[in-house]
Parts: C-alpha cells; sequence; structure tokens
C-alpha cells in the first residue's frame, strides 16, 4: 500500500483510542507507508449530512488520496460511536475499490471483537472491500502491548496489500 488512511472513531474526549491510533499511525509509517491521520472529531456534521456539506467534501478527498483505510475504534456497548457510523455512512461510491482494515478497542478482556464484527459488516455494506485480519486491543485502560499490537499489524497491511 502507498498511502492509509487511520481513522480515529471516537470523538469522546480522554479516551484511550487515541494512544493506539498514534500506535497504529507510527507503526505504518516506520514501515515506509504514507498515512493520513483523521480523527472524527474534525468531521462532526451536526445538523446535515448532505453531499454538498463541507464536512464530506473534505472526507471524500481523504477517501480519493488513499488506497486503503484502518478503523481504530472503541466498543461502545457492543457496537461502534455514533460519529463514526455517521462519517462511513456519508459517502458510498467513494469506497468502492478501498481497502479496509480494523483495530478494535476495549477495556475489557476480548479487546472489542464485538466491534469489529459489526463494523465489518457496515463496511463491506457500503463498498470496501475488507481484510479478515484484525487487531483487537483489550485491557486498553491499564497497558497496551505495543508489540502485540505492531505484530497483528502486520498481518492486517500484508493482507490489505494482497487486496490492492
Amino acid at each position: 500500500m502507498k498511502k492509509i488512511a487511520v481513522v480515529l472513531g471516537t470523538a469522546r474526549e480522554n479516551n484511550f483510542s487515541e494512544k493506539v491510533a498514534k500506535i497504529v499511525d507510527d507503526s505504518l509509517q516506520k514501515r515506509e507507508i504514507e498515512t493520513k491521520y483523521v480523527d472524527v472529531s474534525d468531521h462532526l456534521f451536526g445538523k446535515s449530512v448532505s453531499s454538498d456539506n463541507e464536512v464530506v467534501g473534505k472526507w471524500a478527498e481523504i477517501i480519493d488520496e488513499v488506497e486503503g483505510v484502518i478503523f481504530v475504534a472503541p466498543e461502545y456497548n457492543h457496537s461502534y460511536p455514533g460519529e463514526l457510523k455517521i462519517l462511513i455512512d456519508s459517502l458510498y461510491d467513494e469506497y468502492k475499490g478501498k481497502v479496509a482494515g480494523v483495530v478494535s478497542i476495549s477495556a475489557g478482556q476480548y479487546g472489542g471483537v464485538r466491534l469489529a464484527d459489526k463494523l465489518k459488516d457496515l463496511l463491506h455494506t457500503v463498498n470496501f472491500k475488507l481484510v479478515h485480519s484484525e487487531v483487537n486491543v483489550s485491557g486498553v485502560q491499564k497497558e497496551i502491548d505495543e508489540e502485540k499490537i505492531n505484530k497483528h499489524l502486520e498481518t492486517l497491511v500484508a493482507e490489505m496489500n494482497s487486496l490492492v
């Protein structure tokens, strides 16, 4: 892959997901992959999600310039954050041919596997090509195992490359 967007999928303040998203971004850059870091809080829509909305236009530009997207998001109540759903739903045709991967985060022991399943369903529905691999980060409020993230991320990126 030449360029990947790393999307922090929560706008909640003082979240633990940002640290994981930065680890993912740094890891990709060390692999000499150009990244575009996207914070969902910079793309909040307010009341309008029409295609002529300036926020939708900025998101469309980001999608246009990358080959793939890695969504880094926490599991909230067995699902993904609402602001991430709104961002993803704002486009459709633009995702065709783009590859997507998921890094899920949870304070619990399962690392957000329910988020990953539901998010993958959504990403498939809106035209992304999906990788089977995922990175599940558990116990995020305690200690984040950067080495484990990098190991699983290597597999995810290799699979993304095979789909480009």
